[in-house]
């Protein structure tokens, strides 16, 4: 029953959270740099349902209790705990920042993007790698009030190039927060 209900209405019956969806993100993301990981997409999920998600359905026997299937831990018994380490090591799901902030990437297909405010990245020398340094971080690099204001993939060339141009448009308008000459010697 279960199997025909989800054919016909597909996957999204199914409580796709931001968390579990994060993870499926990272999933493909890392697969598409040639990780042997499990297809976690529709073409792959749909026809499957009998291996990865119907064990689980066992006790479900009303539409309604679909959304209280941990379909995280579904998604993650396909694989093995050494994929999961990969996932774990090389797509993170939070980045660390000199500031000590730990920020959520958003995995695209072909780029993982980090929203950061520039006063996080001070003392940053370079642009921030993930996967083993196959891929650099698209930085969209935030003002103070969270607006975007340069979006890069080279650190080092924002440091060098723009940001005093930005110093000078933003320090008047942030005159709380720190703008040093040096951002590469900041903390």
């Amino acid at each position: 029953v279960w199997k025909n209900y989800i054919a016909e209405n597909g996957l999204s019956v199914l409580p796709w959270t931001e968390e579990v969806e994060n993870f499926r993100m990272r999933s493909e993301f890392l697969r598409s740099l040639g990780e042997n990981l499990p297809p976690l997409n529709e073409e792959y999920l749909l026809p499957n349902i009998s291996n990865w998600l119907l064990p689980f359905l066992s006790s479900i026997r009303k539409i309604s209790e679909l959304k209280n299937i941990n379909l995280l831990t579904i998604l993650q018994s396909m694989y093995t705990y050494e994929q999961l380490q990969v996932i774990s090591k090389e797509a993170p799901d939070r980045y660390e920042v000199p500031s000590g902030s730990n920020i959520r990437p958003e995995y695209k297909k072909d780029e993982v993007i980090l929203s950061v405010k520039i006063q996080e990245l001070f003392g940053l020398l370079e642009t921030p790698s993930i996967a083993s340094g196959r891929m650099k971080l698209t930085l969209q690099l935030l003002s103070p009030s969270q607006r975007p204001i340069q979006t890069t993939k080279d650190l080092v060339g924002f440091w060098d190039k723009t940001y005093l141009e930005v110093k000078k448009e933003l320090a008047g308008r942030y005159p709380k927060h720190p703008w040093p000459d040096n951002p590469r010697l900041a903390q």
